[in-house]
């Protein structure tokens, strides 16, 4: 980082160095156009030598740390956006149980657990809440049907 500072920081002042003599110097016929030239040839030489110092082994280190640096933000990117589909999924659920179990008039409580496999899914409930035998029965079938979460994997509580 330190050396990309470095080479801008000396164009920088060659650049306004060759500002200063253009202005000074540079005025019309042929003492302003050499100069003008000779400063044109100095900011490319500025530009481009250190570029051409530069060693293909260097690059490759750098283009090693990018490569991990890239790595590690994917990785990260989508660790953070897996964990806010699985929100959705959850939220989502949840929102249909609760759906479901107001219109057989009872009101509960909804945690939903998403598989770990992919796609993510529903894989197991907990619902509290007073309900009634039928309604619980009919909710129970309606979570296994439409959900794919089986019976089994359905923790009724209160």
């Amino acid at each position: 980082m330190g050396s990309v500072r470095e080479y801008l920081l000396g164009i920088t002042v060659v650049a306004l160095c060759c500002g200063v003599l253009s202005s000074v110097l540079g005025k019309k016929g042929l003492a302003g156009g050499t100069v003008k030239f000779l400063c044109g040839m100095v900011m490319l030489l500025a530009v481009v030598g250190p570029l051409l110092s530069l060693r293909i082994g260097d690059m490759q280190g750098a283009f090693k740390d990018l490569s991990q640096d890239a790595n590690a933000i994917t990785a990260f990117g989508r660790e953070t956006a897996l964990k806010e589909y699985a929100g959705i999924i959850k939220e989502r659920t949840a929102a249909y149980i609760l759906d479901k179990a107001e219109s057989l008039g009872a009101e509960l409580t909804v945690e939903v657990t998403l598989s770990d496999d992919e796609p993510l899914a529903p894989c197991g409930v907990k619902l509290s809440g007073a309900i009634s035998p039928y309604a619980k029965k009919v909710l129970s079938d309606t979570i296994a049907k439409d959900l794919g979460v089986q019976v089994e994997d359905q923790i009724w509580t209160g």
